[in-house]
């Protein structure tokens, strides 16, 4: 997102949300500064501990499936695990607010990996209250929604069906479009922004 934000705000400087908005000058510093930031949002700790509450209450096989839960540091997964299985089996529910942090701390953890930093990916309810901290549309095209539609890398996301697009916060002028071709790999296409007239 970072990418696709700064590129567009150095190509249409009139969609900055103010004259001195200025972005961190890397990925990861706006990572670690925009986590803070949802971090910080009620609605989002709100969320997100109603969303913990309700993974705690779900079968294992059921919770495997969800794809938030799935991507997960390994260590966290079972300590989730753990705590539904003792709530099944009699015991109190875990303090929320405790589990809220060490999710947190979760998706703050950096891993080098064959030579490079990485990072957790970030789950639907951290992109969608990003988005809207940093007033951005994102449309989103997974691979693996893209079958049958030719080599993946020539694809042009701008060609691509609105059927097989993630559409978020259509409402706000900021678009970024973004094509995952393979795991941490990203191509940044600009559309034309709408003009200041169409607000």
């Amino acid at each position: 997102c970072w990418l696709g934000l700064s590129t567009l705000l150095q190509h249409y400087p009139f969609l900055k949300i103010t004259e001195d908005e200025q972005l961190p000058a890397s990925s990861a510093e706006f990572r670690s500064v925009a986590l803070e930031a949802i971090f910080a949002d009620p609605q989002y700790v709100d969320c997100l501990e109603n969303n913990l509450q309700l993974w705690l209450q779900l079968e294992y096989d059921t919770l495997l499936q969800i794809e938030d839960f799935f991507l997960l540091p390994q260590t966290f997964q079972e300590h989730l695990i753990m705590l539904s299985q003792q709530m099944r089996a009699g015991g109190a529910p875990p303090d929320s607010s405790n589990l809220v942090t060490r999710y947190q701390n979760a998706l703050r953890m950096k891993q080098h990996i064959n030579g490079r930093d990485v990072y957790e990916p970030l789950g639907q309810l951290e992109m969608q209250t990003l988005c809207e901290l940093y007033q951005v549309r994102l449309q989103l095209m997974k691979t693996e929604s893209l079958t049958g539609m030719g080599p993946v890398d020539d694809l042009d996301p701008r060609t691509i069906s609105p059927k097989h697009i993630l559409d978020q916060n259509p409402a706000f002028r900021r678009v970024v479009r973004l094509l995952n071709v393979n795991t941490n790999h990203y191509m940044v296409h600009l559309p034309v922004p709408m003009p200041e007239s169409q607000e």
